[in-house]
């Protein structure tokens, strides 16, 4: 046994048999089997010390946590990476709630129904988790519970087909906001609450095992693990979730009587006569959120109140695609920016203090630029690994700023962006000096 567990590392156990240095484990031996314990699910070999491995070490994910404003102060809550977590957590009795909310919500749309494992023997069968998160509504603290399906092991042509989900472009948003500023229509946001199980799957056999917490025993009296779940509804997290969405919902707009537009299909138009007045409402979809620019306020509320998916009326349309949205309707002004995601982005790359400039670079920064430019042999490999990451980053700021609300810096953009093969530090730098210019007023007055 000596022999077997020589070394100090944690080895992964694959299937009955593991080899090892000097031999190899055969779980059905009792000897070798207590050499075996499970840690986050994943069998491993210990080996007299416990040091931990890399790929055990990427289980763990980073706590997040919630800073939350309460009558009695400020309020530090981690937030649960998981069931576990959730369980032993100072506030598991209202997480307990959040799940039990959930889970009802899934059973009042008969999301699944339990079928027996032996008649699909050869499926692959996905995994099923819970996702928690704390809110602040009305100076409380308000308990999230999601269930998600694990659908990086989903398998395209048996799990899905089509995963696009249904997204307005950039470009039809923007003109959406001309046609509120040019018409006065009032601009507004809609949610679609669990929107994902309000529509059905087509096409694919999705099973799971059962929802964590909530085994239940089959119609028979079966064993609950011997019962899995078919999924008739979509959930967060499989692929084909978004697409039979945005499918399911377009067509109800249809027959409510608001066709696509011919350039994109995720924008409707509904025209309506109400009590003798003729009024237009547009819509702009953003897979479970809605832009809605109306004329009255009469065709808005027959919209909220006969649609059969409970649509919350956000109020005031604040943000759209990460861009911030204002409106004065006196005026006649509709502005767009992207001062929020700018900032949030400068936090990310650690740009707390920018200075002001006149251009997006400087000459001196532009000849390093063009000297690695012109002989790329220069940038080590070290300083290429480096700067990547953090280019990457940079160049995706960049393209989406420039393709949203700020056409003035594509030329800085597509730079950047054909430079993405071989980054260098002087490449790295380029960005941070055109998020200067990015720091001037962003807001574009339609």
């Amino acid at each position: 046994m000596d022999k077997k567990k020589s070394g100090a590392s944690l080895l992964p156990v694959v299937g009955d048999l593991h080899t090892v240095s000097g031999g190899t484990l055969d779980l059905s031996d009792d000897e070798d089997s207590a050499a075996v314990f499970e840690l986050d699910g994943v069998r491993v070999v210990y080996n007299a010390c416990v040091v931990t491995a890399p790929s055990i070490s990427k289980v763990s994910r980073p706590v997040k946590v919630r800073f939350l404003q309460t009558p009695h102060g400020t309020r530090r809550l981690e937030v649960p990476r998981g069931m576990r977590e959730a369980m032993l957590h100072e506030r598991s009795a209202q997480l307990w709630a959040a799940m039990q909310r959930e889970m009802g919500a899934q059973r009042d749309c008969c999301s699944f129904y339990l079928v027996n494992r032996s008649d699909f023997a050869d499926a692959t069968v996905l995994r099923l988790a819970w996702v928690y998160d704390f809110k602040q509504v009305d100076g409380d603290v308000f308990d999230k519970a999601r269930l998600i399906g694990l659908g990086n092991h989903a398998v395209e042509g048996e799990h899905f087909f089509e995963k696009t989900a249904g997204v307005a472009r950039t470009s039809s948003v923007r003109t959406v906001l001309a046609v509120a500023a040019q018409w006065n229509l009032t601009l507004s946001a809609g949610d679609v609450p669990t929107a994902y199980l309000q529509s059905k799957l087509h096409n694919v056999v999705i099973l799971s095992e059962q929802v964590p917490g909530f085994e239940e025993e089959g119609p028979n009296g079966e064993r609950p693990s011997s019962m899995l779940a078919r999924w008739d509804r979509s959930l967060y997290g499989w692929p084909p979730s978004g697409f039979e969405w945005g499918v399911e919902f377009c067509e109800w707009l249809t027959s409510y009587g608001a066709p696509p537009c011919p350039s994109d299909p995720k924008v409707r138009v509904l025209r309506r006569r109400i009590s003798g007045v003729d009024m237009v409402m547009l819509f702009a979809l953003h897979v479970d959120d809605l832009l809605m620019a109306h004329s009255h306020p009469a065709i808005h509320a027959a919209f909220l109140r006969e649609n059969p998916y409970k649509i919350k009326d956000l109020g005031a349309a604040r943000i759209i695609f990460g861009g911030d949205i204002g409106q004065d309707l006196t005026a006649g002004i509709v502005t767009l920016g992207l001062s929020t995601y700018l900032a949030a982005a400068a936090r990310r790359l650690e740009l707390t203090e920018t200075a002001h400039c006149d251009m997006p670079t400087t000459a001196k920064l532009l000849d390093a630029c063009r000297d690695v430019d012109a002989d790329p042999s220069g940038v080590s490999e070290a300083e290429r690994a480096e700067v990547t990451d953090s280019y990457y980053v940079c160049c995706g700021v960049l393209l989406y700023t420039a393709t949203f609300v700020r056409p003035d810096l594509a030329v800085y953009a597509q730079y950047a962006s054909t430079r993405m093969h071989c980054p260098s530090y002087a490449h790295l730098a380029f960005v941070p000096v055109s998020y200067t210019n990015l720091t001037l007023p962003t807001n574009r007055e339609v």
